[in-house]
């Protein structure tokens, strides 16, 4: 999963096969791939953090995320967490 969260795979994949003809054609391809299975990697990693996660470390977490982050994205709602409403 490491290598599937590295974004220089993009900067050094398309050198390696032909995907389309441009250079530019294939970095905006592959980028838009990686970041399809980023996202999908830190999900599940997400998911499978959510599980083992009691009450009272998930808004220790929360507040600590935000912290670092910058803002809150996220509220308690009834089932669950969900994004804030904006």
């Amino acid at each position: 999963m490491t290598a599937l969260s590295d974004p220089n795979d993009i900067l050094f994949f398309p050198q390696s096969i032909h995907i389309a003809d441009g250079i530019g054609c294939c970095l905006g391809l592959l980028t838009a791939v990686w970041v399809r299975i980023d996202r999908s990697v830190l999900s599940l990693d997400i998911l499978a953090v959510r599980r083992w996660l009691t009450a009272r470390y998930v808004k220790r977490l929360t507040t600590v995320s935000a912290t670092t982050c910058g803002s809150n994205r996220f509220s308690k709602e009834k089932n669950g967490w969900r994004p804030a409403r904006r």
